[in-house]
């Protein structure tokens, strides 16, 4: 299946390909892949990945141009 949902991704998927400009970049399971280093590459958004607490998977949380701490 192909989604675009990084935390729905890591949620349901038990094996993630991230392609960036269709090329493979990372792949593996989702807390092999989603890392916030990961995130910023693929998608050039800074991020904390945190752990899920009701799936216990990895959960991206966006960090805003107003949050963050330099």
């Amino acid at each position: 299946m192909v989604l675009h949902d990084i935390n729905l991704t890591a949620r349901y998927a038990d094996y993630i390909f991230a392609l960036r400009s269709g090329q493979l970049i990372a792949e593996g399971t989702p807390t092999d892949v989603i890392t916030s280093k990961r995130v910023e590459e693929i998608f050039d958004m800074k991020s904390e990945v945190i752990l899920d607490p009701v799936s216990k998977t990895p959960l991206v949380v966006p960090i805003g141009r107003h949050h963050r701490h330099t």
